[in-house]
């Protein structure tokens, strides 16, 4: 999938994810790093074992960030990918 926006080296872009998944970040989008290459990054609110989320001594919430490897995204159709399997 062909992006409309171009990133400059040092920029990234954050969207608001609608995953009801309780792993699902609730944010995440590309980046590029200072050398030019991109990234994909997530970001979660931080929450304690029994689901809360976490606060720092003022009260301010707590987020979890995880930058990875861009991923090659597959948006063909499902019927046009099952084509592809050989057997």
């Amino acid at each position: 999938m062909e992006r409309k926006f171009v990133l400059d080296p040092g920029q990234g872009s954050m969207f608001k994810r609608m995953s009801n998944h309780p792993k699902a970040p609730a944010y995440s989008g590309p980046l590029k790093d200072l050398n030019g290459k991109e990234h994909d990054i997530a970001i979660w609110w931080a929450k304690n074992d029994a689901g809360e989320v976490k606060k720092d001594k003022n009260g301010n919430p707590w987020l979890q960030v995880s930058l990875s490897e861009q991923r090659v995204r597959d948006d063909r159709p499902q019927q046009q990918k099952e084509e592809d399997v050989p057997f």
